[in-house]
């Protein structure tokens, strides 16, 4: 029997299929990486709301505007050039922040229910060694390198951050993509 992250798998590769408009912004996967990981407490905010919302049998009315900054950073880390499995885990953190906004669209089951399986999909705990899968010993080092400047650098990476995410804004507005 296939598990939530195999679906995720197959779904990717489905995805992968499709024309995806010229010009898509491409993340260094190294970024992508710091992000994903500052984007962490995000997933203990989410599960501890979809437990709410399964107990109280109701959806509940929370302040979300400081689910923006994280979702900002798994948006950028959403484009993260040669790293699928953080992708997908970026993705599915994204799209349980967008539901998280959208509750009202939702009967309680179905929104805790929505919510799980997210974060189920987000669970896997992407390493470095994820990301260096297929790359030669000399890319492995380059990546650690950018990785360590990124991690111990705020500055940079918020940057570096601002600079995609209006590379990737400007990106689906060109290719209508914007939600």
């Amino acid at each position: 029997m296939l598990t939530t992250k195999d679906w995720a798998k197959i779904e990717a590769e489905y995805a992968l299929d499709f024309e995806i408009p010229p010009g898509q912004p491409q993340v260094p996967d190294a970024l992508a990486a710091v992000l994903y990981e500052k984007s962490d407490p995000v997933r203990s905010f989410l599960a501890h709301y979809t437990r709410l919302i399964f107990g109280a049998g109701k959806v509940l009315e929370i302040d979300h505007s400081k689910l923006d900054e994280y979702e900002t950073m798994l948006e950028v880390a959403c484009h993260a050039e040669n790293a699928l499995m953080l992708t997908l885990s970026a993705v599915a953190l994204k799209t349980a922040i967008q539901d998280v906004r959208d509750r009202h669209k939702y009967e309680a089951p179905f929104l805790a229910r929505r919510l799980y399986e997210w974060l189920a999909m987000a669970d896997y705990k992407v390493r470095n060694s994820d990301i260096l899968y297929e790359r030669t010993p000399e890319e492995a080092a380059e990546f650690d390198e950018l990785y360590e400047k990124f991690k111990n650098d705020a500055e940079l990476t918020e940057e570096k951050l601002r600079y995609y995410k209006g590379e990737i804004d400007e990106w689906q507005t060109k290719s209508h993509l914007a939600n």
